[in-house]
C-alpha cells in the first residue's frame, strides 16, 4: 500500500548521531524486512535503505560509504552519481553487488542493526550521519517524520524514493460543519 498513510509508534530504540560533517545528506528512512513494499529491478522484495540530500546544492556520492558496521566504514562505495537537491536515492542492502552500482554488500538485520553513511578517506570516514535500531516490523519501516528532520516513526506504509511528509488537507465538512481532516490525528509540524 503506498497511499502514504503513516501511523506514529514509539521506535524501540534508536539512536541517532547529530551529523558531524554533512547537514546535507541523511539516512532518511530505512526497512529491514521487505517482503511485499517494494521490489528491485529482479523482482526481489530486498531491504533498502534511502538517503536523502536535504541541502541547497548537489551533493557527489562516488566519494562516501554506506556500512552496517559502524567500525567498517568504507565497506560499501555509494554510486558515482550526484543527488540533486531534494532527491532520494534507493540503496538496496541485498548483499548482492553483481546487481548493480546500487546494490550493497550487506544485508540488514532486522533483529537490531546499525547503518553508517560515512565520508572520503581524507576525512579518515567521517561520520555524516548514523541510526542504531532495534527490532523490526515486516514491511514497515523507520522514517524521518519529515524529511531530513531529526524525529523518527515507524511508518506502516513505508514511502522509498518519496518525501516521508505528509500533506494535512481538508477532504470535506459534514452537515455539523465541522471539518475532517487527514491524517488524523494530524500535528502540528505538518
Amino acid at each position: 500500500d503506498h497511499s502514504g498513510n503513516v501511523e506514529e509508534f514509539p521506535c524501540d530504540p534508536i539512536a541517532v548521531d547529530i551529523p558531524f560533517l554533512s547537514k546535507t545528506l541523511v539516512i532518511n528512512e530505512f526497512c529491514a524486512s521487505n517482503q511485499s513494499v517494494i521490489s528491485d529491478d529482479y523482482g526481489e522484495y530486498d531491504d533498502w535503505i534511502e538517503i536523502y540530500n536535504k541541502g541547497n546544492s548537489p551533493v557527489w556520492l562516488g566519494d562516501k560509504f554506506l556500512s552496517d558496521d559502524l567500525s567498517n566504514r568504507d565497506k560499501w562505495k555509494l554510486p558515482y552519481t550526484y543527488l540533486d537537491p531534494g532527491s532520494f536515492i534507493l540503496i538496496w542492502a541485498d548483499g548482492q553487488e553483481d546487481q548493480g552500482d546500487r546494490h550493497t554488500n550487506f544485508l540488514l538485520d532486522m533483529t537490531a542493526e546499525e547503518i553508517g553513511l560515512f565520508d572520503d578517506p581524507s576525512t579518515g570516514f567521517q561520520v555524516i550521519d548514523r541510526v542504531v535500531y532495534g527490532s523490526q516490523t515486516t514491511d514497515y519501516s523507520n522514517a524521518r517524520s519529515i524529511d531530513g528532520g531529526s524525529e523518527w516513526i515507524i511508518a506502516t506504509s513505508p514511502t522509498p524514493e518519496r518525501s516521508n511528509h505528509i500533506p494535512v488537507y481538508i477532504q470535506n465538512q459534514n452537515a455539523y460543519n465541522s471539518i475532517i481532516v487527514y491524517p488524523n490525528p494530524a500535528s502540528g509540524d505538518m
